[in-house]
């Protein structure tokens, strides 16, 4: 998985994608390693990290799967591009 931490004044927004889909375009939407292509991590670091952020940008199963796992994301907030499945996260504090 590769993840991204954004920083702003209110926001920790985390990009994340499986590993394979960096540099892609799905359905016109590119997944694109200047904005997902942070660093290489496992499932347990970026379990932590969506426990941190306030704002999630995630393309791909493992990382949709974790984000699920964690119920952070359910089946009617996915979509699909391409096959692959894409979610967005804001939580509310």
């Amino acid at each position: 998985m590769y993840v991204k931490l954004y920083e702003t004044k209110k926001d920790l927004l985390l990009a994340a994608c499986d590993e394979e889909l960096l540099g892609k375009e799905l359905d016109g939407f590119s997944v694109s390693k200047r904005f997902y292509g942070g660093e290489l991590t496992n499932e347990e670091a970026f379990s932590k990290m969506l426990d941190q952020c306030t704002v999630a940008n995630l393309v791909g199963e493992r990382v949709i799967n974790t984000a699920k796992e964690k119920s952070l994301v359910g089946e009617g907030g996915i979509i699909m591009l391409s096959g692959v499945p894409h979610a967005q996260i804001v939580r509310m504090l």
